[in-house]
């Protein structure tokens, strides 16, 4: 606006009212109507000039618009944006229809209704902002409950019998057995390797996890037997054994006399499997926050530990990426690093593509072969997709894990599904992990029932989630060093 025009119009008036007074100075003869038609013309003249302003200003704000403050106080850029510029949103489906519940919203809430309509770029931006607010090594808002469904089998069975659909891959538990092996102190033997066959052929081979067990399910093989011979080895040392499944033994333990294992040193390749659709930003920004601490508190355990972390990120086919991979590094700073730069996004339909990153996970990182703690947390609220016809299937990736002595722990995170769940579940059980479960329940050490996001029949312990994951790593060591 040109700020010399007030000035003007008001030396007009002034000069105006000052011709008035000296006509009424000079004599009395001026009549009323006089004095009207000058008051008059004074009013048609200020309204004459304060429309000009006004039509002035009006061209003026065409040409320079009155930015809009926003609720900081910063004002919005102006710039060349167009219609085309805005960012895309996911495509619609469940997948997309609710944020997470690390608030405590109740399952579906949406938090923040414009968060899955940012862009990668913008979400990286936006979490670094909050990153930066955070203190590293900070603990977890988020609470979750585990379930061990080896603990409670019978109650395992009965919920895999009650699962009213087909929309999973079906493996018979039912017989279960669970082979251990000592040392000649009884000491547990880390990642023996045991090959089973029946009339000569093989049927399997397992490597024993950081207790010296492992789980073998015989009907989950085509070449099904009464009996079956072992080959137990570990280093130099083997030894052969006959067991029956002719009897009510579910239980084997074997003793190498030959071999004395020193497990005052631990090695664990630890592995962080991460669906990475818009719907896990809560899940994701939560364990970019709590990676160190969770590292932190592991290395101050007491024993002479040899860490390294991999990861495993993805999505799903025709996303940005179906899955992505950080190398084993035993640099927490650097696999930090590697995680601050994962953002989320996509995620249109409910499924992902859980089948390639697991097989990546297990085949593709290079995981070490002696007596190492192997152990995979999977963080997701997806199902696999079970209509790609692939030949790496997660029943194939269980077994996969379980000839490598590697455990999956799968964290189930707020909208996971039934089926989700069973999935999850047959995961967990027959690697011989937990089950974890995102909960609306931010309190810690309790038992109960409610405020689970997924569906559970039995009582579940509740933590914080990166207390959990640390317990679960404490238990794996402790494994060898208590004995």
């Amino acid at each position: 606006m040109n700020k010399k025009r007030p000035f003007f119009i008001l030396l007009f008036l002034m000069g105006m009212i000052i011709l008035l007074i000296s006509c009424g100075g000079a004599g009395d003869t001026a009549t009323e109507s006089s004095d009207a038609t000058s008051e008059e013309v004074v009013e048609e003249a200020a309204e004459e000039a304060m429309d000009d302003e006004a039509e002035e200003a009006m061209e003026e704000e065409e040409v320079f618009p009155e930015l809009e403050e926003d609720e900081q106080g910063d004002f919005e850029a102006i710039g060349s944006e167009g219609s085309d510029d805005i960012p895309p949103t996911p495509e619609s489906g469940p997948k997309v229809e609710g944020t997470r519940t690390s608030n405590g919203n109740e399952q579906g809430e949406i938090s923040n209704p414009d968060v899955r309509a940012q862009t990668d770029d913008e979400f990286v931006e936006l979490t670094d902002n909050a990153a930066s607010d955070a203190p590293l090594g900070q603990a977890s808002q988020l609470s979750a409950g585990e379930i061990d469904d080896n603990l409670d089998f019978d109650s395992y069975l009965a919920y895999l019998n009650g699962y009213p659909s087909d929309d999973i891959l079906l493996a018979d538990v039912s017989d279960r057995v669970r082979i251990l092996v000592l040392d000649s102190q009884t000491q547990p033997v880390v990642g023996a390797k045991i090959t089973i066959s029946a009339d000569d052929t093989v049927v399997t081979q397992l490597a024993t996890h950081s207790d010296g067990s492992v789980f073998f399910f015989p009907n989950t093989y085509e070449n099904t037997a009464v009996s079956y011979t072992l080959n137990i080895s570990h280093n130099a040392v083997e030894q052969t054994e006959i067991i029956s499944l002719d009897t009510s033994q579910t239980e084997w333990t074997f003793t190498l006399p030959d071999m004395t294992v020193d497990n005052t040193a631990v090695t664990l390749d630890l592995v962080f499997l991460i669906d990475t659709t818009a719907s896990m930003r809560d899940e994701l920004n939560e364990l970019k926050e709590n990676i160190q601490f969770i590292a932190t508190q592991v290395n101050n355990l007491p024993t002479n530990l040899d860490i390294q972390y991999g990861m495993i990120t993805y999505r799903d086919v025709g996303e940005e990426y179906v899955t992505n991979q950080t190398p084993f590094t035993d640099d927490i700073n650097q696999f930090a690093n590697a995680l601050a730069l994962v953002t989320a996004g996509g995620g249109g339909d409910y499924p992902e593509d859980l089948h390639s990153a697991l097989a990546e996970g297990l085949n593709d990182l290079a995981w070490r072969d002696n007596d190492r703690i192997g152990l995979i947390f999977v963080v997701a609220d997806a199902p696999p997709h079970l209509d790609y016809d692939q030949s790496d299937n997660y029943l194939t990736s269980i077994q996969k894990a379980n000839e490598a002595g590697i455990k999956i722990f799968p964290i189930a995170s707020t909208g996971l599904d039934e089926q989700g769940q069973y999935i999850f579940r047959q995961l967990a059980q027959m690697t011989n992990g937990r089950f974890i479960f995102i909960t609306d329940d931010g309190s810690s050490g309790q038992t109960g029932d409610s405020g689970a996001s997924v569906s559970i029949d039995s009582d579940y312990t509740v933590g914080q989630l990166d207390q959990l994951i640390i317990n679960i790593i404490s238990d794996e060591i402790e494994n060898l060093i208590q004995n």
